[in-house]
């Protein structure tokens, strides 16, 4: 497709494409001078994506084509939300976006869900080359960060540090703001995604499409499975709505040692944080509440009495 500002986007549909289902709209953003038809084929290796429809947008790489993309320049934000609306008319999809983004497309993610954060589910963003402002807006927002251990040089030579030490202080201004974050600093790794990129997408998906940390969502799926063999619509719309008033089970804080390499800093920067590493918030918390009911109201209830 081709949007208003005449760049390309690229869509993928899932497998067993159903036009009666909703979907959640998952944005991959691709690196510095890179394209959206290169970084479409990324989306099979997450086993979310059966529950997506995938884009992603050709964004602008430098001053001739309208600005940098990587700090929202070109109006690269503006399209991505022109892309949203306009795949929603075309589409059933939810609420908000998942986005991921690795390197260049770290930079771009981040910025645009500490801007645009009505618009964002959650957001992955690794090894960025720079890292912006955290917004007091976007607290809620889960984010899965991360940088590689040997991942030091500049992204440029403009650059007022290389990318680990970047990611450290960016890290260390979400834990002043308190803000909603899973992180880590991937050992023995350079400049390349490895397994903890992969696995945070898909926990942090995982967590803000459901509401619910994996050991509170083992717990709804034992509520479910009273569900399980009632055929009485009249009977199964009272189950379902008792579920409203499920019961979350409260997880425990503590306070941890940051993920990190450098044992020293480790042993330094501390952080209060739930058994799955994810940093306390109160905004957090209320966001959590809200996307689980509309989780049961989007998707389990549709499911049930389809």
């Amino acid at each position: 497709f081709r949007d208003k500002y005449k760049r390309d986007y690229y869509v993928e549909l899932p497998e067993n494409y159903d036009s009666e289902k909703k979907y959640w709209l998952f944005v991959l953003v691709h690196g510095h001078r890179g394209n959206g038809e290169k970084t479409i084929k990324g989306y099979k290796k997450y086993a979310f994506a059966k529950d997506c429809i995938t884009v992603a947008p050709s964004f602008p790489c430098d001053p001739k084509m309208g600005g940098y993309y990587q700090t929202l320049g070109g109006n690269s934000d503006k399209q991505l939300i022109d892309i949203f609306k306009e795949l929603s008319k075309k589409y059933k999809l939810h609420d908000r976006m998942m986005l991921y983004g690795f390197s260049g497309g770290s930079q771009f993610t981040h910025r645009f869900a500490m801007k645009h954060h009505k618009y964002v589910l959650a957001c992955s963003s690794h090894s960025g080359g720079s890292w912006g402002k955290v917004s007091s807006s976007a607290s809620y927002i889960p984010f899965a960060i991360s940088c590689g251990e040997k991942d030091v040089k500049k992204s440029v030579s403009t650059s007022p540090m290389g990318r680990l030490e970047w990611y450290r202080a960016f890290r260390k201004d979400m834990l002043k703001s308190k803000r909603f974050f899973t992180g880590n600093v991937r050992e023995g790794e350079g400049h390349g995604g490895g397994p903890w990129t992969k696995s945070s997408t898909e926990e942090i998906f995982n967590l803000a499409s459901t509401g619910l940390f994996p050991s509170q969502l083992a717990a709804f799926k034992k509520e479910l499975a009273n569900l399980d063999g009632v055929s009485d619509k009249k009977q199964l719309h009272m189950q379902l709505v008792k579920l409203k008033s499920f019961r979350i089970p409260n997880l425990k804080y503590s306070s941890q040692p940051v993920k990190d390499t450098d044992k020293e800093i480790a042993a330094k920067v501390k952080k209060t944080a739930n058994e799955y590493g994810f940093t306390k918030s109160s905004k957090a918390e209320k966001y959590l509440k809200e996307r689980f009911q509309y989780y049961l109201k989007e998707v389990i209830t549709q499911k049930y009495l389809k």
